[in-house]
């Protein structure tokens, strides 16, 4: 849409202003605020519309919005996102301190192949980081739907880096449409062919900052050190300023054996602990039993492994004694 001679100074104006402030500029046009406009149902003025049309690209910040607009729903997100075309147009989203967004009003991002950094609405209380109403069922496949809308998954590490390390973290460590994608995108690292700085190739990628590690025996001066989980397969790198907790996981001073810290907490995974009575080094019960009589202390610590270890060897003898009765009545 042409802005016509009347609204030709406004859009000129328009031109000098933040991304923000030109959306509250266009609201102004039409309303006091983005409430009373009810983007739903909003009307615009022909000015409204110029100053929205006239922009290329845009950033917004709704902290900067919260006087005018409130806490916004997750309908005024969709109808604000519609009016100015963001699947083809928005770079930056930052919707922090937004309690009430649960990630419908996503929906107009889905396939984006322009968005390059989305801050979703977290909080940190005593020092867990929560999302408010934000729905990880809602928000993930819109994410893994912009990731993949490109030729390639790659060109979308921005995105990714973009987002929070915690969340990442976590998703990578479950279940998630989002785990299939890292997974992917840590593999195709892998596979270009470039080499570490030193000359040695590439041997892990990390999973939340996307860094590779170096192949030599100790991570030269310029990579971070990965801890690759032998039970999820998730690789985390050292580096504490980007956050990424590789060092959360646990190595066996005998076997080597190491598991992330989620996975740690499992019953069916022998992850190394320290014995206070055995000396300091962390040591998976396995090792423990082969290097030592198990103390009281480290019977406390592992009964949840024996519990659960034994449980799956009376499963596993109960199942083949089922099966070698079932051969016997084939045989008579």
């Amino acid at each position: 849409m042409s802005p016509n001679l009347v609204d030709l100074p406004l859009t000129a104006i328009a031109d000098y202003l933040p991304s923000t402030n030109r959306l509250l500029l266009a609201v102004a046009l039409t309303a006091s605020s983005l409430k009373d406009i009810g983007w739903n149902n909003a009307k615009l003025s022909t000015a409204s519309k110029a100053v929205l049309a006239s922009k290329e690209y845009w950033e917004l910040d709704f902290a900067e919005i919260h006087e005018f607009a409130g806490d916004p729903s997750d309908e005024d997100l969709r109808a604000l996102l519609l009016s100015i075309d963001a699947k083809n147009t928005l770079k930056t989203l930052r919707l922090e301190g937004c309690t009430q967004i649960v990630g419908h009003g996503l929906e107009p991002l889905r396939e984006s192949t322009v968005l390059q950094c989305l801050s979703l609405p977290y909080r940190r209380v005593n020092g867990v980081e929560s999302m408010h109403a934000l729905s990880i069922d809602i928000v993930v496949p819109i994410v893994v739907s912009m990731i993949n809308a490109g030729t390639n998954p790659l060109d979308r590490l921005d995105l990714l880096r973009n987002l929070s390390r915690g969340w990442l973290r976590e998703q990578s460590r479950n279940e998630s449409p989002l785990r299939g994608v890292l997974t992917n995108i840590n593999q195709l690292l892998l596979n270009e062919n470039v080499v570490c700085s030193c000359g040695n190739p590439f041997i892990r990628a990390c999973f939340t900052c996307f860094e590779r590690t170096c192949s030599v025996n100790q991570p030269c001066d310029d990579r971070p050190y990965c801890d690759l989980c032998d039970n999820c397969g998730i690789t985390l790198c050292e580096s504490w300023d980007q956050y990424c907790c590789g060092s959360d996981s646990i190595q066996c001073f005998v076997c080597e054996s190491q598991f992330c810290s989620a996975c740690a907490q499992l019953d069916t995974v022998d992850a190394a602990c320290g014995c206070k009575y055995h000396g300091s080094e962390p040591t998976c019960f396995g090792c423990t039993l082969t290097r030592h009589e198990p103390c009281g202390d480290c019977l406390v610590l592992r009964l949840p492994q024996i519990i659960a270890r034994n449980q799956a060897q009376l499963a596993e003898i109960t199942q083949l004694h089922q099966q070698i009765d079932q051969l016997q009545m084939n045989d008579d």
